[in-house]
């Protein structure tokens, strides 16, 4: 019942999706195929736990929670089950779609991790190793390649759906990417 402190929001194709936390840490999802009625929906959230992120595809709608767990909704966000394998433990942070493939990243007490699916409940861990100078923060789809930037400057791209992966860095070792836009997604990074 007070302001809005975190607001996610996502359009499924058919409705938008909401993720709410207010000032009293309370978390509620909304739902709305106009933008102007609003429904509350079943949350898929824990206590103050919200979404960060959204991604829709396979026939499933995934949300990544600030505590690192993945959901998913068959529904179009009516109800929400925890991902058997991206727990909370596996400190998710983000998810996209690439050509058919999910592919989706996060840092295990330090340890950078990749897990793609082609199926969107099965995931496997790709055998790339990263090495992020700094944790790793965003996943974008930016010109047909997949994109993951660290907070440490560095970016890593991969062109074939998360399988393997480059090593982006410019002439002095350092990343240079300011921001980038592909896909309705952008990125900025300070460098």
């Amino acid at each position: 019942d007070g302001f809005p402190e975190n607001l996610t929001v996502f359009y499924t194709g058919s409705r938008f999706y909401a993720s709410v936390t207010d000032q009293s840490a309370d978390c509620t999802s909304w739902a709305s195929s106009d933008c102007i009625s609003w429904t509350q929906e079943s949350g898929v959230f824990y206590d103050s736990d919200y979404a960060k992120s959204f991604c829709s595809g396979l026939g499933y709608l995934y949300a990544i929670t600030t505590v690192g767990a993945c959901t998913y909704s068959t529904d179009d966000g009516a109800t929400w089950t925890e991902h058997p394998t991206l727990t909370a433990s596996k400190d998710v942070g983000g998810m996209v779609l690439s050509n058919g493939t999910l592919v989706a990243f996060g840092d295990i007490g330090g340890v950078p991790y990749i897990y793609r699916s082609t199926d969107g409940i099965t995931f496997s861990e790709s055998a790339f190793q990263f090495v992020f100078n700094g944790s790793p923060l965003i996943i974008s789809v930016i010109s047909g390649a997949v994109v993951i930037t660290d907070s440490g400057g560095f970016y890593y791209t991969s062109t074939d759906d998360g399988a393997s992966w480059d090593t982006n860095l410019d002439s002095s070792g350092y990343l240079k990417l300011r921001s980038a836009y592909g896909g309705g997604y952008t990125i900025t990074m300070d460098t």
